[in-house]
């Protein structure tokens, strides 16, 4: 068996963060969202390994991993030119099975697509998918129905009108188990009406995950995804890091090679920093992922937030469930205010009047944007 990665989307949805990068190739915790894909599958002893990237883009993929095979898809942003490129090289190398990720689905602890593929050795199915129950989220890549405890009666990019309510129902996971063949059959038709008849010839079985989970479509997803990746984490600091006097570290936390940490300085679990980051004096990071070479200057405070690789924050600044883009710069004295916005995106409109609880939110800045000094920043606000 071969395994796929599909993580050749553009991740339009998570503009401005993908205005310079693809989706697979934003970073989170020190790996792209397409390694944790890749992980899952070398996890499941799956060594061989096809990366279908966006059209002229695999020259921006640098695997880290032996066996890893970079090949684009003809059509940009099309689902099934991606898995149409991933059939031909499946079938060009002799293999005739696959287990397939779509890049920005995470789960925790590792082993659903172990689960899936001891389920299809098992089952019968020719293509068996992970579901989870909807618990949040109504835009998804298919919501599922099921007939009994492992058969699919029906898929649908949108709310399925046979289910009672959403609530009793599952959305697709992000991982497939299947014969080549079937899977042709996704890459020839239509994605969605192919599923529907793989379903109604009761082709089409189900594992249902109730681990953590998460599926990146839009920019406040990642500090959803942020909570996910941080169970994957063991807690570690590099011997080429370096940590001032009085630093205090709680809680899980990773600190990677030539991160500098200043005296005085505060790391709350869990927490990860970066390669060559630099922590100023007195500055609180909690709850947080820094990317690589990232500055924050002397006291500032970083809370429940993502700061991007390259990123800068000066001293007096304070970013609360926010998300800094690579290279932005905020200057001192800008307090990032966290709340409820005036107006939520229709990603969390529609999330929180499924779950009627509030949200709490900071600011989305865009890459290589700077932040003026001395500007409060609302919840809520995008800036680019």
């Amino acid at each position: 068996m071969i395994g796929i990665v599909l993580a050749g989307g553009p991740g339009i949805r998570l503009l401005p963060l993908t205005s310079n990068k693809p989706k697979a190739l934003i970073r989170l915790a020190g790996q792209y969202l397409y390694e944790y894909s890749v992980n899952e599958l070398l996890n499941a002893r799956i060594d061989e390994v096809i990366v279908v990237t966006p059209p002229a883009s695999s020259n921006l993929f640098r695997p880290r991993y032996e066996g890893l095979r970079l090949i684009e898809q003809d059509k940009a942003g099309s689902l099934e030119s991606a898995i149409a490129a991933a059939v031909r090289e499946a079938k060009k190398l002799g293999h005739d099975e696959a287990a397939l990720l779509f890049t920005g689905f995470l789960s925790a602890p590792r082993g659903m697509i172990k689960y899936a593929l001891e389920f299809y050795a098992s089952s019968g199915y020719p293509l068996v998918i992970s579901v989870v129950p909807v618990v949040s989220g109504l835009e998804t890549y298919g919501f599922v129905k099921l007939s009994r405890a492992d058969k699919v009666e029906a898929f649908g990019t949108k709310a399925l009108e046979s289910l009672p309510s959403i609530k009793s129902g599952y959305v697709f996971a992000g991982a497939m188990i299947g014969s080549i063949d079937t899977l042709e059959r996704l890459a020839l038709g239509n994605y969605e009406s192919e599923l529907n008849k793989i379903a109604s010839e009761g082709l089409l079985g189900a594992i249902v995950w109730h681990g953590d989970w998460v599926e990146i479509g839009y920019p406040w997803d990642l500090l959803d995804a942020m909570r996910v990746a941080m169970k994957l984490l063991e807690p570690r600091i590099d011997l080429r890091a370096r940590i001032g006097r009085d630093t205090v570290i709680e809680g899980l936390v990773v600190i990677e090679e030539g991160a500098v940490i200043g005296s005085g300085a505060v790391i709350e679990g869990p927490a990860y920093i970066g390669r060559g980051a630099r922590i100023g004096r007195n500055s609180v990071v909690s709850a947080s992922i820094i990317e690589s070479h990232v500055t924050i200057g002397d006291l500032s405070l970083v809370s429940e937030s993502i700061v991007m690789d390259s990123a800068t924050i000066h001293s007096h600044v304070a970013v609360r469930n926010s998300i800094v883009g690579d290279g932005a710069r905020i200057k001192s004295f800008v307090d990032f205010e966290a709340g409820s916005p005036r107006e939520l995106p229709e990603r969390l409109r529609d999330i929180v009047s499924y779950t009627r609880e509030p949200v709490k939110l900071g600011a989305v800045v865009a890459p290589n944007t700077t932040i003026e000094s001395y500007t409060r920043i609302p919840p809520g606000a995008v800036l680019k």
